[in-house]
């Protein structure tokens, strides 16, 4: 994340998993959990619900087939990396929050988890 600008920066490294599995934050679910994001005229602020969940992905190993009813994506996520190493990341990054962003300011006001 560029912090001046505050937008991802794209590393060819930490994306390209076509040569080994790659740790990939956030994950297939995303940045934001499933309930709605509300707002309050009264606080002025944005109350979002994150969460943070990294997945590894890996290469397919079969060649890629649309499906339906699942998610067509021509890779293999939620793979579980072999190295212990690389796995506890992965367990300790599944955490949720509840986020209080001042739109006005572009900046979060308070978090908890």
């Amino acid at each position: 994340m560029n912090l001046k600008t505050g937008m991802p920066q794209d590393r060819r490294c930490a994306s390209d998993w076509t040569t080994g599995p790659k740790l990939v934050m956030p994950g297939p679910l995303g940045g934001h959990n499933w309930q709605p994001m509300s707002y309050s005229p009264r606080t002025g602020l944005v109350y979002i619900p994150a969460q943070e969940a990294a997945a590894c992905w890996r290469r397919t190993t079969t060649p890629y087939s649309p499906r339906t009813g699942v998610w067509n994506l021509g890779t293999q996520p939620l793979a579980l990396p072999e190295d212990p190493k690389q796995l506890q990341p992965v367990i300790d990054s599944y955490k949720g929050r509840l986020v209080a962003w001042d739109p006005v300011t572009q900046k979060q006001v308070w978090s908890q988890e």
